[in-house]
């Protein structure tokens, strides 16, 4: 067995036409009654059942190639990996407000000379 985590990154198995972005990963698919309201992009711990797996060479080229179908019994774990911006240092901020701070006080100077 792999040390953890697996990438299953997949370079292009299977595709007639090699494309820029031929790296392809396998696909879960879920069709049922629960919406699982799942983030864009995170991590997930599952509960799952081998069903099937084959394993086998290439005779020609020598490549191997595994193939699994797995049953997943239940999402045990999920945690979002969604963007945060980075932090600015203090003083960045504190100039950005300060530039802000400025151009508010001119609108307002604006506005009352009319």
């Amino acid at each position: 067995m792999e040390d953890l985590p697996i990438n299953l990154e997949n370079e292009g198995h299977g595709l007639s036409i090699p494309t820029a972005d031929a790296v392809r990963y396998p696909i879960l698919h879920y069709s049922g009654p629960k919406d699982l309201d799942l983030p864009q992009d995170g991590t997930m711990t599952v509960k799952y059942h081998l069903k099937r797996e084959t394993s086998e060479v290439d005779r020609e080229t020598g490549k191997h190639h595994y193939d699994c179908d797995l049953e997943i019994l239940s999402i045990e774990k999920l945690k979002s990996e969604e963007a945060v911006a980075p932090a600015k240092s203090g003083s960045e901020a504190a100039d950005a407000l300060d530039k802000l701070m400025a151009e508010h006080s001119d609108n307002d100077d604006e506005k009352g000379e009319y």
